[in-house]
């Protein structure tokens, strides 16, 4: 029961902000992985691949992330 409880505030919250979830599947983790080797981080790679394939920008310092051509504001 409290899972459901949880599943319900969670699709409100998301929805009240506007924000829509992008399933991590094979086409992405393979585009991650098929990136020029600038991130060592695959769960980086993977938002960098994410932010490509579905024309996203990402918010954040990491420098390494910055030299991919993504779309990046901080």
């Amino acid at each position: 029961m409290a899972g459901g409880v949880a599943r319900q505030r969670l699709a409100l919250a998301l929805a009240s902000h506007g924000i829509i979830e992008i399933p991590v599947n094979s086409t992405l983790a393979l585009s991650g992985i098929a990136l020029p080797d600038l991130h060592n981080d695959p769960p980086d790679r993977i938002l960098v691949a994410t932010a490509l394939e579905n024309d996203l920008s990402l918010l954040t310092p990491d420098k390494h992330i910055q030299a991919y051509p993504v779309p990046v504001s901080w």
